[in-house]
């Protein structure tokens, strides 16, 4: 007499489940880039095991889902048909355990200085959610891929992202002053301009492009041409403290720290600053955040 069959059936049936809707998620990724490469990479699989779940649908469902052509992949009539029926009820289940997840962990993404100078004045409140820092850049940019890939759910960068998938919300302006020299003659004065600046050796970070892009084109706006060094972040409070150059350091660092033989000085007008976003991956986690920093 054979096994009752059961217990098998249904975990045969579990999984037939879960492949169907892998598959349908990877056939909505394909129709959604167009590409097989870069759907393969949103999914963190590889081309040809994407190339084999596509197979095995197409044999499931009877009719083929894609043409090649000459700029790359169509959907053919009837998959696009498909694709439009199948697209808003995926996104619509994604949305319900999303919805039913918002107590899960939220891997955060941060900077030195934000989690220093910025997160530690929401501790009370970020206690109150499961939210772990797992990983650490020095250039809140270098986030963005890290979220892209999903390897962590929410950060703090620099914006506004580009990345069109991210949720995301402005916070704060964060605005550059003036590191100067104590022996310095602008150390006395109680703000100076651009102007002022640009007399003096100027000491830019080697990292942070879209500060340079920004500087120069204040320089040019003002006509002055100017030398510069270009440094690691971390190296410019030593350059500045020995009379090497002027500097720019973010307000919300500045105003928490005192560095030895550095004086900070607000600049005219304020030109220099950069837009910090909260930016996440997922609605529920996002909505978390914004409770609190919002």
């Amino acid at each position: 007499m054979q096994p009752p069959l059961s217990i098998p059936l249904f975990f045969n049936c579990q999984e037939v489940i879960s492949m169907h809707l892998q598959r349908i998620q990877s056939f909505i990724e394909i129709a959604r880039y167009q590409s097989f490469t870069k759907a393969a990479q949103s999914l963190l699989i590889s081309q040809p095991a994407l190339s084999r779940q596509m197979k095995k649908l197409e044999e499931e469902l009877g009719f083929p889902l894609f043409l090649t052509s000459r700029t790359g992949i169509e959907l053919t009539a009837k998959s696009k048909a498909l694709h439009e029926e199948l697209a808003p009820l995926f996104s619509q289940i994604t949305n319900i355990i999303e919805h039913y997840q918002t107590e899960g962990r939220i891997r955060f993404g941060s900077t030195p200085y934000i989690s220093t100078y910025y997160m530690n004045d929401f501790m009370p409140s970020l206690n109150t959610i499961d939210i772990l820092v797992t990983e650490v850049r020095q250039n809140s940019r270098e986030l963005l891929p890290l979220l892209e890939n999903r390897t962590i759910d929410a950060a703090i960068v620099e914006g506004p992202p580009e990345w069109e998938d991210l949720c995301s919300s402005f916070l704060f302006r964060d605005h550059y002053v003036a590191a100067v020299s104590n022996d310095s003659p602008l150390a006395g004065l109680e703000e100076v301009s651009m102007g002022d600046c640009l007399k003096e050796h100027q000491i830019l970070p080697a990292e942070n492009k879209r500060f340079t892009d920004a500087f120069q084109y204040l320089a040019e706006k003002t006509g002055r041409s100017y030398k510069s060094t270009a440094v690691h972040d971390h190296a410019h409070s030593g350059f500045v403290s020995q009379g090497m150059g002027i500097a720019y350091f973010p307000e919300l660092m500045a105003k928490h720290i005192e560095y030895r033989g550095i004086t900070f000085l607000p600049i005219q007008e304020r030109p220099l600053y950069r837009d910090m976003y909260l930016a996440s991956t997922s609605p529920s986690a996002f909505q978390r955040l914004l409770h609190v920093f919002g």
